[in-house]
């Protein structure tokens, strides 16, 4: 059973996948969490965009990346912020969010 650094275990842990969507047209990201499978990820959140990226359009480029697998749902909210605020992102206009409860 895998333990964290802390001597805790993760058994038990809800764990989600931190993941990307990035409008390249726009020069827009939406960083989120997510219990789906990278390949359902794409079609679910182009199906039922989030409210704060709901003016991507359809002939919009999106490109989804995983960037962080297996994170648990307390670490989720302040890995997103951090990643938000990161130099990678300078420039882009940033909408965080949450796709799993």
């Amino acid at each position: 059973m895998p333990s964290l650094p802390d001597g805790g275990s993760l058994s038990g842990a809800h764990l989600v996948t931190v993941f990307e969507a990035v409008n390249t047209d726009l020069k827009e990201v939406y960083v989120a969490t997510t219990q789906l499978l990278s390949d359902a990820l794409g079609k679910d959140f182009l199906a039922r965009p989030p409210k704060a990226v709901a003016h991507w359009m359809p002939e919009h480029r999106v490109l989804f990346r995983c960037i962080e697998y297996s994170i648990a749902v307390s670490d989720a909210e302040a890995f997103i912020d951090h990643y938000s605020k990161s130099d990678i992102l300078v420039g882009w206009k940033v909408f965080q969010g949450s796709r799993t409860p």
